[in-house]
């Protein structure tokens, strides 16, 4: 199955919500004040949140259009505008390019790790993962298990064990053995837990004492369920951690399409990966072209 047709799986509901709203309203000739308005509605109504919704609207105003066709074209246009980040570099050459993984409990942050690993297997890198999950009961053990099954290295350590000292021999190893990835799953926390948080600020702080040339790179895994209600949470992570980008898990069928345009744009934190389902290959880079085509058609 291809990434677009994974993606127009994913976006299922999503779709049919987006064109059950704006099927009737695109049919107008007549885009006066109430047109605007309604689209206005509509796009809030989709998880697009109102800050967005309005971005997104002013950008059409700037185009003229005078058919259905044109406006629906320009609506395109402007949700793809929305999601105009530098493409993301993966690896630095000739450094340890260290992934952490971070995210709230239950958006598949283990499951994403080994995703993340076949990934960069497939592209001819071995990576090492760390299994710094030491605070969750059998966390660690979790990702062991999968690491062994899909023959993968894994660093870990015992249940309570500090988590960025495991980090730590995780890099170490890495280093030492001329890794160019390395990637470290996390225990999931809730944003309002300060002494998770501060842990994670820890682990930070460790890794680059363990490696000093380390390119860190911090991923935050958001579920596409969740909708404009992971807004605090993103936010409050990115005010501890600022990551680098997002990765979206869990895009099944149920996901809310227009919250992925608005947690980009709204933050300006692009995401990076995408989850599909539970399967190792069921992962891939973020596509704005392709996620828009499949949101909309």
């Amino acid at each position: 199955m291809s990434t677009l047709d994974r993606l127009r799986k994913g976006l299922a509901k999503a779709r049919a919500d987006l064109k059950q709203k704006l099927a009737f309203l695109f049919k107008v000739s007549n885009f006066d004040s109430l047109f605007w308005e309604e689209l206005e509605a509509k796009l809030i109504q989709s998880d697009l949140g109102v800050k967005t919704t309005l971005e997104i609207v002013e950008m059409m105003k700037k185009n003229s259009f005078s058919s259905p066709a044109e406006g629906f074209e320009a609506l395109k246009k402007a949700l793809l505008k929305t999601l105009d980040f530098p493409l993301p570099v993966l690896i630095e050459k000739n450094k340890l390019n260290f992934y952490l993984i971070v995210g709230v409990n239950g958006t598949g942050k283990t499951t994403t790790a080994i995703k993340l690993a076949n990934f960069f297997r497939h592209r001819g890198y071995s990576p090492l993962l760390i299994a710094a999950d030491t605070f969750r009961a059998a966390g660690s053990e979790q990702l062991e298990v999968m690491a062994q099954r899909h023959s993968f290295s894994v660093v870990s350590q015992r249940r309570g064990a500090d988590a960025a000292a495991v980090v730590f021999d995780g890099l170490s190893k890495a280093f030492s053995n001329r890794l160019e990835v390395a990637i470290a799953d996390t225990a999931g926390r809730l944003h309002t837990r300060k002494d998770l948080m501060d842990e994670l600020k820890k682990i930070k702080k460790v890794a680059l004492k363990a490696c000093p040339e380390l390119r860190m790179v911090v991923l935050l895994v958001v579920e596409a369920t969740f909708g404009l209600n992971a807004l605090s949470q993103v936010r409050v992570f990115d005010e501890i951690l600022s990551p680098n980008g997002l990765i979206l898990t869990k895009l099944d069928g149920t996901a809310k399409g227009g919250f992925i345009i608005a947690v980009q744009r709204e933050l300006q934190k692009p995401v990076w990966f995408v989850g599909f389902g539970e399967k190792i290959e069921d992962f891939d880079l973020f596509n704005k072209e392709l996620f828009i085509q499949a949101l909309l058609s």
